[in-house]
């Protein structure tokens, strides 16, 4: 690139790249204050799409008022003076933008993106890869909060219905390393069916794992998985496992997340891990044993590759990854799930052939999931391939025919034979049944704590401000409630009530002291009260549960 620095009328320098001003070359100092003016959104992470000399970052962290987050884009140029509150992603590191999106930005924000003067016109293709890396983080980030704020409730009731089972089954990290075989992980997309002719041809010397639903698809070709992964807490989902506890052979995997009624119908053997680890509090550990947390994301599909890659130590394929509308098509053959979609609702991104195919923004978290799982280490110590030849391209990820890796990687192995490792000891249930009754005992006393605060919090609603004695009420209250709910297990619950408050009630700019007031009162106030309420939903649960 052809570039120049130009001195200004102002005695600070402005930078020409290919004949293309990156600032202003009268006053850059003054354009770059401008610029961060109009690009300041409190309280959203902000990603600024080119560097040059610095001015606007340095603009726009004099905007900042609640310690925003800067992420910043140079593509071009080198950052010679970084500054501690920024995070930088330089030319050579482009492919993990998403990984700094994901690593460094709370996925319940919103983020503000803008390109520098000029950036975009420099290389246009750079430029709308890094567009479509955030179009495609904040789909990502959008579903991750409608998925919290809709399901937490039922998340929990699975939870605690699934401890019962939890007890008489086995921690999926017995599994950990007892296989060196050649792993297929299958997946319901539209790509799938083409697959099973091969993996009916394969299957006694292949491990084969399914993803939730797609059992159906490989039973109804006679095809029997060894192992069928669940991570939906939906009720919906029971319908799609009716044909489990007819195949015994298959054993179950599931999340405590999961529907528990799944696990309720059958006597398949299973096991169990969680996918937050924070959930899981010591008084749990103590009734259940061990617990694994596995890393995935938004699909079953993510969680199915990280177990496969704890599992074996050959190589992992997977098929029906489509993570697109595949001939218009949400799903393979004989899914309960397959339904024509409207293309009107969908976007386009690359697919798997580079060819543009349909997809949506629940589809694009999930392929996000994959990329940054791909980007933080996952295949860098297994021959990893996606083998489902077609739908969405998953960046990071070697393409390899299917049939390319059965004759590479199976035909010449051994036939496949699993082990049986149920868990054979006796539990005494009456432990269980003391732990709910300790549950009940908690709740009830963190409901009374919070009616209490609530109380307190009222009494100052007309005075508009808060006494000293009723701030120094609420901190005290507020330490043995955050100690009791973490007692409780409540993460999913309390995550989705402040993914609410951030989003409702959010500090002004330039708040005044009687703005502020009412922001507190009101922020408080509802927090309080969904709390009560969601503990009233807790004691029902824990009251009708099944010991």
């Amino acid at each position: 690139m052809d570039i120049q620095i130009i001195e200004t009328k102002v005695s600070v320098p402005t930078v020409m790249v290919d004949g293309y001003l990156l600032h202003s070359k009268y006053n850059p100092i003054r354009e770059a204050k401008q610029f961060a003016e109009s690009m300041y959104i409190p309280h959203t992470i902000h990603v600024l799409y080119g560097n040059g000399l610095g001015y606007i970052v340095q603009a726009l962290l004099e905007q900042f008022q609640f310690d925003e987050k800067l992420i910043v884009i140079e593509p071009f140029l080198e950052v010679k003076e970084k500054l501690e509150r920024v995070i930088y992603v330089e030319k050579n590191n482009l492919d993990n933008l998403d990984k700094a999106l994901a690593v460094f930005a709370n996925s319940t924000q919103e983020i503000t993106f803008k390109p520098s003067l000029n950036y975009d016109k420099l290389d246009s293709n750079i430029y709308l890869g890094c567009l479509r890396t955030i179009r495609n983080r904040v789909y990502g980030n959008k579903v991750s909060i409608n998925t919290i704020v809709k399901t937490a409730n039922v998340w929990y009731e699975n939870y605690i219905n699934n401890i019962k089972f939890a007890i008489e089954d086995t921690s999926v990290g017995k599994l950990f390393g007892k296989y060196d075989c050649p792993v297929v992980v299958a997946a319901g997309g539209p790509s799938l069916t083409k697959q099973l002719p091969l993996v009916k041809n394969f299957r006694n010397r292949i491990m084969l794992i399914s993803a939730g639903s797609t059992i159906n698809s490989l039973l109804a070709e006679g095809i029997i998985p060894d192992y069928v992964v669940n991570i939906d807490g939906g009720k919906h989902n029971v319908e799609h496992y009716h044909m489990l506890s007819r195949n015994p052979k298959i054993k179950y995997i599931y999340s405590l997340n999961a529907t528990y009624e799944i696990r309720k119908n059958t006597s398949n053997e299973s096991y169990y891990f969680t996918t937050n680890r924070k959930v899981i509090d010591k008084s749990l550990l103590d009734l259940i044993g061990e617990i694994e947390e596995i890393d995935g994301g938004s699909s079953v599909a993510t969680f199915c590759l990280s177990l496969a890659t704890k599992l074996t130590t050959g190589p992992i394929a997977m098929i029906g990854q489509d993570l697109a509308y595949t001939n218009n098509v949400t799903h393979a053959e004989n899914n309960k799930g397959k339904r024509q979609i409207e293309l009107n609702k969908t976007v386009k991104i690359e697919g798997y052939y580079g060819q543009e195919v349909f997809t949506d923004a629940s589809l694009i978290s999930m392929k996000n999931d994959f990329e940054l799982m791909i980007k933080l280490g996952l295949s860098k110590k297994h021959v990893m391939y996606n083998c489902t030849e077609g739908g969405a391209k998953i960046n990071g990820i070697s393409q390899l025919p299917f049939a390319t890796f059965c004759e590479k990687h199976v035909q010449n192995q051994q036939e496949f034979i699993d082990f049986e490792n149920r868990n054979n000891e006796e539990y005494d249930y009456d432990l269980f049944q003391q732990y709910i009754q300790k549950q009940l005992v908690l709740v009830k006393q963190t409901e009374s704590l919070i009616q209490g605060s609530l109380l307190t919090l009222k009494k100052d609603f007309h005075k508009g401000f808060f006494e000293k004695n009723t701030i120094q009420k609420l901190e005290k209250s507020e330490k043995k409630i955050k100690e009791s709910l973490s007692m409780l297990n409540l993460t999913y619950l309390v995550d989705k009530i402040l993914i609410i408050i951030n989003h409702d009630f959010p500090e002004k700019v330039k708040e005044t002291k009687a703005e502020a007031f009412t922001r507190v009162y009101n922020q408080n106030e509802f927090l309080y009260t969904e709390l009560i309420s969601n503990l009233k939903y807790i004691k029902d649960i824990l009251t009708t549960i099944e010991i």
